[in-house]
C-alpha cells in the first residue's frame, strides 16, 4: 500500500511534459554499458558515442518512440589490444558495419509504473526484434525539463553474428551480454541540471 501511495504522488508532482517536444541525450550525463563473461571472469566496456532521441508522452504512448544511435567504433573497455579484437571483423566487424541501432514500435507501460519499449535492435547488419524494460523520469526546473531514461536487457551476441570462426564458440566469451543505460534527456542543449 505504501508504495501505491509513494507512485501516486510522484505522478501527481510529476512535470507535465510537452507532447510536441523531442528529448536529445545529453552526451556528458549519458553512458551505455556492456557486460560480458571472458574466461569466467566478468568484464565491462562502454560506447562514449551514442545518441537517443525520446518523444515521450505518458497520456498517449501511442505517439510516443524512442530511437538509439551507436558508433560502435567508440567502444572502450580500458584494454586496447581487446579493444582492436571487439573492432575486427570476426567480432563487431566496424569497418562493415560502424553503427548500431535501436527503433522502437511500441511503448507500454507497466503495473509497477516502469516501461517497455518494443522495438527492432540492428546490430552488424542483423535486425532482430527485443523487448527493452525501462524507467523515465520527468523532473523540471524553471523552464528546462529532463528526463532520465534507465534499463538493462540481455542479449545474445551470436544472434547478431558478433562472433565468426573460434569466437561463435562459448567456451571463452559466453553468449549473453548485458547492456545498460543511464542516459539524461533535455529538450535542448542546454547545461544539465544540477543533482
Amino acid at each position: 500500500m505504501k508504495s501505491v501511495a509513494i507512485w501516486a504522488l510522484l505522478v501527481v508532482c510529476a512535470p507535465v511534459l510537452d507532447a510536441d517536444e523531442t528529448f536529445k541525450s545529453d552526451p556528458a550525463r549519458s553512458s551505455l554499458q556492456f557486460l560480458f563473461r571472458q574466461a569466467g571472469a566478468v568484464s565491462q566496456g562502454v560506447f562514449t558515442k551514442t545518441a537517443t532521441e525520446l518523444r515521450f508522452d505518458p497520456t498517449n504512448l501511442a505517439a510516443s518512440w524512442l530511437t538509439v544511435n551507436v558508433d560502435v567504433t567508440s567502444l572502450d573497455t580500458k584494454d586496447k589490444d581487446r579493444d582492436d579484437l571487439l573492432r575486427g571483423s570476426d567480432l563487431f566487424d566496424v569497418a562493415k558495419y560502424p553503427a548500431a541501432s535501436f527503433r522502437s514500435t511500441k511503448l507500454q507501460r507497466l503495473k509497477n509504473g516502469s516501461y517497455e519499449a518494443f522495438g527492432k535492435l540492428t546490430i552488424r547488419g542483423v535486425t532482430r526484434d527485443i523487448r527493452l524494460p525501462l524507467t523515465i523520469q520527468a523532473r523540471r526546473q524553471a523552464a528546462l525539463t529532463t528526463l532520465a531514461l534507465r534499463g538493462a536487457a540481455i542479449i545474445r551476441r551470436l544472434d547478431y553474428a558478433i562472433g565468426q570462426g573460434d569466437w561463435k564458440s562459448t567456451q571463452w566469451v559466453d553468449d549473453n551480454v548485458t547492456v545498460k543505460f543511464d542516459i539524461l534527456l533535455t529538450t535542448n542543449m542546454a547545461p544539465a541540471l544540477a543533482e
